[in-house]
């Protein structure tokens, strides 16, 4: 069905995702020496921008479709490791969190919509639970399969941190 296949592609962009999420804060703080303070600042940078763009990207899923914002919002996240290396300020950081946290406002709110929209109310809790199972196995999978890949992994020009981001980077395009 429609929710498997979304169920399964958000399940694989999340593992995807997370097979480098967790290792940026130790490649921002250990590998570039950012303070605390900067790593916070760029951390609640996307935070503060999803939560200000979610109502935006609602009107626009109101007027063009959830799949309109899904398409577009996945298609930028899945590039944003491609560019992390790029720089190695914070300044560059900044605007990468902020443009994450714009793309992930609108992927978070096309996903909940989209579950909403195919599932019958009679069903929406277990396709809630189902949905919710295999994302958070994605997750999971993912945070440990790029911890084990850190160890494998050869280091690129800046470090085996880049390595897996553009590992994390070619999973998402697929």
């Amino acid at each position: 069905s429609n929710f498997v296949q979304f169920t399964l592609c958000v399940g694989l962009l999340n593992f995807a995702v997370y097979l480098a999420a967790p290792y940026l804060a130790v490649y921002l703080l250990e590998e570039l020496s950012f303070g605390y303070f900067t790593y916070a600042v760029i951390v609640l940078a996307a935070s503060t921008t999803a939560f200000l763009t979610v109502t935006r990207w609602g009107r626009i899923g109101d007027r063009h479709g959830n799949w309109v914002v899904l398409r577009w919002a996945m298609l930028g996240v899945s590039f944003l490791p491609f560019l992390w290396p790029l720089s190695r300020t914070p300044l560059w950081f900044f605007l990468m969190f902020l443009a994450g946290g714009f793309l992930w406002s609108g992927i978070n709110l096309s996903i909940v919509n989209f579950v909403y929209d195919v599932a019958t109310p009679a069903k929406r809790t277990r396709c809630l639970a189902y949905f919710n199972f295999i994302n958070g196995l994605g997750v999971s999978l993912g945070a440990l399969a790029g911890g084990y890949l850190l160890t494998l992994l050869p280091s690129l020009n800046g470090g085996v941190f880049v390595t897996l981001f553009l590992c994390s980077g070619f999973l998402r395009v697929l």
